[in-house]
C-alpha cells in the first residue's frame, strides 16, 4: 500500500537533481586597449523591493541571458572552418551592440567567456569568442 502510494505521489514532487553540478555561466566581457584587466559588460541588477511591480533592469538582464545563450548555440552550430565569418551573424552584432551601449570612450575588445565566480570578483574558466579591436 505504501509503495502505491509513493508510486502515485511521485510525480507530484519535482526532482532537484539538476542542481546538483553546476556549469560555468558564460557572460560578456570588455576591457579598454590600455588595461589588463576585463570587466563584466552586463552586472547582475541589483534586487529592490519594488522589482515585483517594476523590473526594467531585471527585463534588461533577463533578455542579455537569453541572447548569450542564443549566441552559444549559433557558436555551437556554425561552421567550423568559416569562423572568422561569424562577426557577419546577427547574434555577434546583437552581441557588439550590447557592448556599444556602454559608451566606450577609448578603443576596446570584448569576450564571451565562461567564467566562475569566486571572493575577489570571477575567474576566467574559458574563452569562447573573443573580438577584433573595436573603436568607439
Amino acid at each position: 500500500m505504501i509503495e502505491f502510494l509513493l508510486t502515485f505521489f511521485k510525480p507530484l514532487f519535482p526532482s532537484w537533481k539538476f542542481f546538483d553540478e553546476s556549469t560555468d555561466t558564460p557572460v560578456l566581457l570588455y576591457k579598454h586597449l590600455d588595461e589588463s584587466d576585463w570587466k563584466i559588460a552586463m552586472p547582475v541588477p541589483p534586487k529592490r523591493w519594488y522589482n515585483v511591480l517594476w523590473n526594467p533592469e531585471g527585463n534588461f538582464y533577463l533578455a542579455y541571458h537569453s541572447h548569450m545563450q542564443q549566441l552559444m548555440g549559433d557558436l555551437t552550430a556554425f561552421d567550423e572552418n568559416k569562423l572568422d565569418e561569424f562577426h557577419n551573424q546577427i547574434s555577434y552584432q546583437i552581441t557588439e551592440n550590447f557592448v556599444k551601449m556602454l559608451n566606450l570612450q577609448k578603443p576596446y575588445h570584448f569576450k564571451v567567456s565562461a567564467i566562475k565566480k569566486n571572493e575577489s570578483g570571477f575567474e576566467i574558466v574559458e574563452d569562447i569568442l573573443l573580438s577584433q579591436e573595436m573603436s568607439p
